[in-house]
């Protein structure tokens, strides 16, 4: 398989109370290996693989750790300011905090 081939991890979108979780399947890499990076309104979460990969002799290849670039959307309830992510036993976890909804304050209106 050619390294810079591009996969597209498997993933997972949560709404919880305060936050949106996303969790992406990507054994085999370290954290060095992910990049995330907010464009406009797209989180962009991307990982690139060290040279190193394509030298090991396999016997046995069913599941192959590639090089992938995913895009997230971002609508204006989230805060981009407020993106957490980590690595832990092949997934990448990341958070991001909703926006709290500013209230209306109240006043009256004069009528002219």
């Amino acid at each position: 398989a050619d390294s810079a081939e591009m996969q597209t991890p498997l993933v997972n979108i949560i709404e919880m109370e305060k936050d949106y979780q996303i969790e992406l399947v990507a054994p085999g890499l370290q954290k060095e290996n992910f990049k995330l990076k907010v464009e406009g309104d797209n989180l962009i979460v991307s990982a690139t693989l060290p040279e190193n990969v394509e030298d090991k002799k396999f016997i046995k290849k069913t599941f192959v750790a590639k090089n992938f670039s995913r895009t997230f959307k971002l609508n204006k309830n989230l805060n981009a300011d407020g993106i957490q992510a980590n690595y832990e036993a092949g997934i990448l976890s990341i958070k991001i905090a909703k926006v709290e909804p500013q209230p209306i304050a109240s006043k009256e209106i004069a009528i002219s």
